[in-house]
């Protein structure tokens, strides 16, 4: 599949753990997670690109939760997890690198500034690596771009 362009939603599909990201609520601040893949699709699941016109992209969730927030984004400097759009946030910025071979379709998602890559594992959930290290399976995504009927935000 390939990388998403404007206006495109998509789920974020992860080649080892065979999940699918969630911008979640969790206890203080926002995180990340995942949920089966093969399972009905929520709004918490859907994400777009925001181009930042120097190269990298802000992936931003669609879902508004209860609290009317919308606009959070990717950030995994440190601990992973959905941060509230913050124009300075380098770790909130990310480039795509298309794997080869068996992974041709699937992209490493990574954070140039911070030198790092996110990852999913089987039953440890979302997590960064360092970018430059090893290359393994548990880093590569897959964007599914056939959910453009969600609401994007509670402005409409």
């Amino acid at each position: 599949m390939p990388i998403p362009t404007d206006g495109i939603y998509f789920r974020l599909l992860n080649y080892q753990s065979r999940n699918v990201l969630v911008a979640n609520k969790g206890i203080g601040e926002s995180k990340l997670t995942d949920f089966n893949s093969d399972d009905p699709h929520y709004d918490n699941q859907i994400f777009e690109l925001i181009p930042r016109g120097d190269g990298t992209f802000y992936i931003q969730s669609v879902y508004v939760p209860s609290s009317g927030t919308k606009g959070r984004i990717f950030s995994i400097s440190g601990a992973v997890g959905i941060s509230f759009l913050n124009t300075g946030a380098d770790s909130t910025r990310f480039t795509f690198e298309e794997g080869s071979g068996y992974l041709a379709g699937w992209y490493r998602l990574v954070t140039p500034a911070c030198n790092l890559v996110l990852t999913d594992k089987s039953g440890y959930g979302p997590w960064n690596y360092t970018a430059n290290g090893e290359k393994y399976d548990d880093q590569y995504f897959q964007f599914q771009t056939n959910y453009r009927e969600v609401t994007k935000s509670a402005e409409t």
